[in-house]
């Protein structure tokens, strides 16, 4: 189906060109062709380009004219278009030389050859550039149609999975999950493993506020102050000059000590 559509797609473009090319003809030529001859000229050239046009999708495909590869990409296509053009051009003359030596006519193939250079080779080098805009816009509007459905797809799997009722909790390095049902007892306070050392304010605060309002958060993580105060207290002595005596470099050391947070 997907081929039947394509050959009438190329076979519509020779018809409406063939009309075209009788009627101009018969306008404008001192010796006008028949109807048959003007098909005989446009069908030929419209079905030779439906087969190049599967050699530029190939290209297109392997050499894509995007924002990352336009520099290098963009020479590689125009030199394929001016290639692809004169070899049609050459095999559609051919074509016609075979159908008039069918029917016993006269062709002159080298002045024919060079009359449709002149006329149509510019129009060949469009339409390589139009048929390559179509297949990137068709590749285009595929990737964006499988990223939809892999989306769509992603959000139904996430809406049938069951809500967890965990929550991942962060503490001093650690990280352990909570029941999110048993997470609060009936005052509001938090059920979370307190910090290694001496307490924290803040969670002594927190639960207070909790009880308060009857609403709890997470609270961060932050380092316990024991911690901090053993960092302190090595970076106070690893500051303090090396004494002769024991005991003065450990009054330097309490002189040079930071004062414990209330």
């Amino acid at each position: 189906m997907r081929r039947l559509k394509w050959f009438g797609f190329w076979t519509l473009l020779g018809l409406v060109s063939g009309v075209q090319l009788f009627f101009s003809e018969q306008r404008l030529a001192l010796h006008p062709n028949a109807w048959w001859q003007a098909l005989g000229t446009t069908l030929p050239a419209c079905y030779l380009w439906g087969l190049l046009s599967i050699v530029v999708a190939g290209l297109g495909r392997r050499f894509r004219v995007d924002r990352a590869n336009f520099g290098r990409h963009f020479f590689i296509h125009l030199g394929a278009s001016l290639d692809l053009a004169l070899l049609q051009l050459v095999a559609a003359v051919g074509v016609q030389d075979l159908l008039h030596a069918a029917a016993g006519e006269p062709f002159v193939f080298a002045q024919k050859l060079v009359d449709n250079f002149t006329l149509f080779y510019h129009w060949n080098v469009l339409i390589y550039w139009a048929i390559l805009a179509v297949v990137h816009a068709r590749d285009y509007h595929r990737d964006l149609e499988e990223r939809r459905a892999a989306l769509a797809g992603l959000e139904r799997r996430l809406a049938a999975r069951p809500v967890t009722d965990r929550l991942l909790v962060e503490d001093d390095g650690r990280r352990f999950f909570v029941d999110e049902r048993s997470r609060l007892d009936g005052g509001g306070e938090e059920l979370c493993p307190p910090p290694r050392g001496r307490p924290d304010p803040r969670a002594a605060r927190h639960a207070q506020r909790a009880r308060a309002t009857g609403r709890s958060r997470a609270l961060p993580s932050r380092q316990p102050l024991g911690a901090r105060e053993s960092g302190s207290r090595a970076r106070a002595a690893a500051l303090v000059p090396r004494g002769r005596d024991r005991h003065t470099r450990e009054r330097r050391a309490r002189d040079a000590e930071p004062p414990l947070p209330s």
